[in-house]
Formats: C-alpha cells, structure tokens, sequence
C-alpha cells in the first residue's frame, strides 16, 4: 500500500538554475529542494553540506559551479563534474542550521541568486503528479527468501514471518513477504519509529512521523506502507537547540 501522501501535484521539470552554490537534496526520484548557500569557502561550504545530509538522512548534492559538485550519498562524499540538471524543483521548506542562516544576511549576492531560483520555480506551471516509489523499495524475492520468509508468524497471528516487535517503540520491523497481492512475491524492509533519523537541520525535530522513502508494517490492516520523502514539506520547527553546521 501507498500512503495517502504519496502524490502532490507540482511544476514540471527544467534545469536547475545557476545560482551557486547550493543544495540539492532528492526527496524522491524526480522531485528535488533547493537551498541557495552563502558564498562563503569550499571547505565551510562541505561541512554546512555534510551537516545538512547527516540531519536529514537524505541524498544530498553540495553544487559548487557548472561543473562541480559533491554528492553525499550513504555517508559518502564523492566529487563529480556532473551536477544534477533536471527534475522538479522546490524551495523553502528543509531549512539549514541556525549558524548558516546567520551567514546569509552577510552575503549581498544571495537575495539576487534566492530570487533567480524563485523566479525560475515559479515560472513554470503545474503539470503533473510526483508519485513516491511505487515498488516501496522492495526487491524480488528468492527461492531462499520465499521459504525463509513465507507465511505468517506463529507467535503474532497476521504478522508476516520476518518481522519482529521493538522493545522500545512496540512496531513491527525487519524484513518480509509483502502480503498485498499487488507486490506478492518481493520482499520489504520495515521499520519502526525508532529507526526514523530524518531530522531538520535548524531545530533538531523529526521531518516526519516516520522514516522517509521507507516503509512500516499497520497491523491494524495487515498492510505496508509506504512514506515518500516529500512527507517531510509538512514539517514546522520545534522550539528547542538547534542543530549547527
């Protein structure tokens, strides 16, 4: 199963603006946020942009030119000359830390490029649905897993086989046969709260609910959801110390 979130109308693609340097995070595959950056050195640039991929847990993209960039990917930096140019994109809502908000004032070329990127958003029209990944991340499964993992769990009537009880946050997680017919034969990870880390970098609070582009099991349907990245445009900051870069 999807979430109800799972689709959000919005413009279409276009190339990315040249308002270096920015972020450019992926929420899901084709759906992009971009955040204009001070222009201050590559060095403070790539410790704002780790900073910023460890809080949200998100596939990120430090863009220095036309030509260069620093993709953060599974705890990985790796230098690229070719940035991402397509896609739709958005702004506004992840939201850096507090110490590089402070840089931004200091900056008098960021107003201009942060209305570059507005302009160039705004300017195309809606035309479509973003739809979160429709296989939920799951991948097909083996003989191996089929017998492995077939069948529900004795112990927890309805409960796939593979799936086991936190200790902490009492959800379901591990890996699993999907038990909709629509997915019948792959296998999906789950997770539980506790294995939400997508955080905003500014006050420290969960971007949502739930992990991102990842699934958790509802008992009281028997079914898997999926939460798609842009679940995370609904977060509003909480009071509290904020997370720095």
């Amino acid at each position: 199963m999807i979430s109800p979130d799972t689709s959000v109308v919005l413009p279409g693609p276009w190339p990315h603006p040249p308002v270096f340097p920015y972020l450019v995070t992926r929420l899901v595959a084709a759906l992009y946020h971009v955040m204009v950056l001070p222009t201050i050195g590559e060095e403070a640039l790539l410790a704002v942009a780790i900073s910023q991929a460890l809080a949200n847990e998100l596939d990120t993209c430090l863009v220095l030119g036309p030509d260069r960039c620093i993709y953060l990917t599974n705890g990985q930096c790796r230098l690229s000359s070719s940035i991402p140019t397509d896609g739709i994109l958005m702004t506004g809502s992840l939201k850096p830390s507090r110490r590089v908000s402070a840089w931004m004032p200091t900056d008098a070329t960021y107003p201009a490029r942060v209305a570059i990127l507005a302009e160039s958003i705004s300017s195309h029209p809606v035309s479509g649905a973003i739809m979160g990944d429709l296989t939920k991340g799951g991948r097909q499964a083996t003989a191996e897993d089929l017998t492995r993992l077939g069948g529900l769990d004795a112990g927890a009537p309805g409960v796939p086989n593979g799936l086991v009880l936190c200790p902490v946050c009492h959800e379901y997680h591990g890996e699993c046969l999907d038990p909709s017919p629509v997915f019948q034969g792959r296998e999906m990870t789950v997770h539980c709260l506790c294995d939400n880390g997508n955080r905003c970098a500014r006050c420290g609070g969960r971007l949502s609910e739930r992990k991102l582009n990842a699934n958790y099991y509802k008992p009281a349907d028997g079914n898997i959801w999926h939460v798609p990245g842009f679940a995370a445009l609904g977060h509003q900051c909480v009071p509290g110390d904020a997370m720095v870069s």
